[in-house]
């Protein structure tokens, strides 16, 4: 039997043989691996970021064998200050262009950043500049979560393409920086916010600063920096610092000293720009509140705010402008119930909405009050107890203003729930606190420790009362002291009505002058209309006192301090230099006979002696004075004078 058959089987079933006619390709190896292309990574191109800012940019790439790519940080000078993460390529740290950390310090910071996609890796390097901003802190205590501008147009908006940012939770702040627009001094706006100190939202309150010259430093946005920014010109400024009793204040240090971290560290100047920020952050509150018609379309607290805060301008430069004249301050008073209630008035008028005079007056009486207690020198406005008072005045006081000027509330149950007896009754003020009066509140938060109803700050005598005794100015100071008076440590006052004129030389004593011109300091007003004579006054008859009636004198407003004035006219016969500048002339006819003194001299008649006729003898021993040639003395036709050499 023939076996080829069977073993040609067996070998094409084994492979060792191929079958007839099969195709040589068929004994080739299988595909080889497909080539991997590396990932890419799109450019973003020129980098830049505003310092504080710590997000850089969001990277992008692509591979086109869709594998997954891995982005990381892999090299460059600047390796080390970056991270990538999703592809956002952040600074570990937000950067500060006032101290660059860069390796060659100059703001421009190298890093480079590699994609894998686990075969291949893609590099880019990329140059990301920081560019210097506006920064800042805005403080009533430290304001966090407040919108803050730049306002380059000087429009009182924010516009589009203004630099615009946020506070953090300490109340600072870092927005980019872009040039204003020519002709405007931009400043800087923060609206709302959360007052961190005493965790209250202060959505109506619009606080704004000036730029400083220097515009590398931070800004301090706060009440006192909006009223100088209200201000419209240096010397309008400067009078302002002036009222407030920061005269010996740049305004380049107030708008870039951070005098709330400067009280925290107990520096006394801070202390004091801090309390007055105090005292000017419930006056502008309350305005804002009360100005705020709940109409989003139509209320702008900014304009409300800008309001308040030109009034209390206005108020500093009268008051500057007064000079101490007649006993007036050159300073403002910020308890002052009528220059709260000008500042709400002001505020009411630009919203539009229309609020009772003697509403006006409660909610300025209660701001008042407050700022009393909030002025108090042994508080430091950081501390403790002085955050709690300003934490009443936040929840209390304002929501109950925010309720009468609704109406929802009346103007009594108001006065009564903003008593400060009231507010402030269970702030603890520590197991050791003096009170005087023993009224429950300690003096430290008390606005009329002794309960004489004088307020602290006008009290002469704070800690010790009138006890009934007549006190006509208000001022602490009993109009008479007798000994029981003496005994307890006070003294009467010298000037009851507080016009400047001592009662000793006052013609009206307990009648102030209201600021009158009073020219020679008598109490008699230079002028008296009808509302003066209403209070019980008449003009004076000699307003320079020097013995020459108004009526006659030919320089009512300047004394002739003494000189001889022959005829009572208010012309001094002589006047030398002393005289002339004291605005005075010489009187060129002293007798007041129609005759010159020199043409009198000339004739040889005495130009002391009056010669009412004109002929040469003076009246006194004229026995026909008023008829010329009465003696038989006749006036040569003409005199002629003859010049000698000197």
């Amino acid at each position: 039997m023939n076996s080829y058959p069977s073993l040609l089987i067996l070998l094409l079933a084994l492979g060792l043989v191929t079958g007839c006619g099969s195709d040589s390709s068929d004994s080739q190896d299988p595909d080889p691996t497909p080539t991997n292309s590396a990932p890419a990574i799109t450019d973003p191109g020129a980098l830049t970021v505003t310092e504080g800012t710590a997000e850089v940019a969001n990277i992008s790439t692509s591979d086109s064998d869709g594998d997954s790519v891995t982005l990381t940080v892999s090299g460059g000078a600047d390796e080390a200050l970056f991270s990538i993460e999703d592809g956002a390529l952040t600074f570990l740290a937000a950067p500060d262009f006032e101290s660059p950390s860069d390796a060659d310090a100059n703001n421009v910071y190298v890093v480079q950043i590699s994609a894998s996609d686990g075969t291949d890796t893609t590099t880019l390097d990329l140059e990301v500049t920081v560019k210097d901003a506006f920064e800042g802190r805005v403080v009533d205590g430290p304001v966090a979560g407040a919108a803050v501008y730049v306002d380059l147009n000087c429009n009182n908006e924010q516009d589009e393409g203004e630099p615009a940012g946020e506070t953090d939770t300490s109340g600072f702040f870092k927005i980019g920086k872009v040039e204003a627009a020519e002709g405007c001094n931009p400043k800087i706006v923060a609206k709302g916010g959360t007052d961190t100190a005493t965790g209250k939202s202060l959505e109506n309150l619009v606080l704004v600063a000036d730029l400083p010259t220097d515009e590398t430093k931070a800004v301090a946005v706060s009440p006192l920096t909006t009223i100088v920014a209200a201000a419209e010109t240096a010397e309008e400024k400067a009078q302002v610092l002036q009222a407030l009793g920061l005269g010996d204040s740049s305004l380049e240090d107030i708008l870039t000293t951070d005098t709330w971290a400067g009280a925290e560290a107990e520096d006394a100047s801070a202390v004091v720009i801090q309390r007055i920020n105090s005292q000017l952050a419930t006056v502008l509150q309350a305005a804002a509140e009360a100005a705020n018609n709940a109409d989003s379309e139509t209320n702008d607290a900014a304009k409300n705010v800008s309001a308040a805060a030109a009034s209390i301008v206005s108020a500093a430069k009268a008051a500057v402008a007064s000079g101490g004249v007649g006993g007036a301050s050159t300073r403002i008073d910020l308890t002052d119930a009528a220059l709260v209630g000008n500042a709400i008035t002001a505020a009411a008028a630009v919203s539009g909405r229309v609020v009772a005079a003697e509403t006006i007056a409660a909610v300025a009486r209660s701001v008042a009050v407050l700022n009393v207690a909030l002025s108090d020198e042994s508080l430091n406005p950081t501390a403790a107890i002085a955050i709690a008072l300003a934490t009443r005045a936040q929840e209390t006081v304002l929501v109950q203003v925010v309720a009468v000027v609704a109406g929802t509330v009346a103007i009594a149950e108001f006065e009564a729930a903003t008593d400060a007896k009231e507010v402030f009754k269970d702030i603890d003020a520590g197991v050791d606190a003096i009170d005087t009066d023993k009224d429950g509140l300690a003096d430290s938060i008390d606005p009329d420790d002794d309960n004489d109803g004088v307020l602290d700050n006008k009290d002469a005598f704070r800690l010790i009362a009138l006890g009934g005794r007549t006190d006509t100015d208000g001022d602490g100071r009993p109009n008479e002291c007798d000994a029981a008076c003496l005994a307890l440590g006070m003294v009467a006052d010298t000037d009851d009505d507080n016009d400047g004129v001592l009662d000793t030389k006052d013609a009206f004593p307990l009648i102030s002058l209201g600021g009158r011109t009073d020219t020679d300091g008598d109490g008699y007003p230079d002028d008296c209309d009808s509302s003066c004579q209403t209070t019980g006054m008449i003009a004076d008859a000699d307003d320079d006192n020097d013995g020459v009636l108004d009526s006659k004198d030919a320089f009512p407003l300047i004394s002739l301090g003494g000189r001889t004035d022959t005829d009572g006219d208010g012309r001094p016969d002589d006047c030398d230099t002393t005289c002339k500048a004291a605005g005075l002339s010489a009187d060129d006819d002293d007798d007041n006979d129609t005759l010159k003194d020199t043409d009198e001299i000339l004739r040889g008649t005495n130009p002391l002696l009056a010669d009412t006729d004109g002929d040469g003898l003076n009246d006194a021993v004229d026995p026909f004075p008023t008829f010329a040639g009465s003696a038989g003395f006749s006036l040569p036709s003409t005199i002629t004078v003859l010049a000698t050499e000197e």
